[in-house]
This record gives C-alpha cells, structure tokens and sequence, in this order.
C-alpha cells in the first residue's frame, strides 16, 4: 500500500512535474498536480499487474483525453473501466492467464455496463 510518506513524495513529484501520477495497486490512486484530493478508485484487479495492463490503461487515457475528458476524469474512468474488462477477462480465461490482449478484448462490452 501507499505509506504517507510515499503519498506525500507522489503529491510532490506530481506538483514539481506538472503531471499525474497514477498508483496501480489493490486501490489505485490517481493524483494530480494541483493540489485537489488524490481520487482512490476502488475497482483495483491483481489481473491489473500482468505486462502490458499499463500500456492498455494509457491507451485508454488517451482515448479520453481525444474525447474531451479532463486528465482526471479520463484516469480516474479509464482505470474503472480497465478493470471491468480486467474482471471479464479472468471470469472467461481465469485470472492466473489473463494476457493484455484479453482485456482490451472486453473493454468494448466493458464500457457497455
């Protein structure tokens, strides 16, 4: 988990960077760099820690961000609906194989829910 001292070094390098940062765990945390509350999504998957979920995950920022999304709405919903396509996916081909490619496969049918 995120210690405070982790958090606080998170809030700095996202304030000194400009930019955001996202914390992929069992909680994920999404924290900007103006200062407003970090955003804790509730909807973390371990299938989430397989290579290439983050590549998917930035992807899917992007497509939110093309869509007019601001920067932490486009984190904080991409993250939620990775991880329902995540979810899918371990249901179907079980969590222990879960490759990237699986949750992009559902991210169609995921964001339909």
């Amino acid at each position: 988990p995120l210690t405070p001292e982790g958090a606080a070094g998170a809030n700095s390098y996202a304030e000194n960077l400009g930019c955001h940062i996202i914390y992929k765990n069992a909680a994920p945390i999404v924290i900007s760099p103006d200062k407003t509350p970090p955003i804790i999504c509730i909807a973390g998957s371990p299938v989430l820690s397989r290579a290439g979920s983050g590549d998917v995950l930035c992807g899917v920022i992007a497509a939110h961000l093309a869509a007019g999304c601001s920067m932490n709405l486009a984190a904080t919903r991409s993250y939620s609906l990775l991880s329902r396509a995540a979810w899918m996916a371990a249901q179907d081909v079980g969590e222990d194989a879960v490759l990237a490619s699986d949750i992009i496969a559902r991210l169609g049918i995921a964001n339909r829910i």
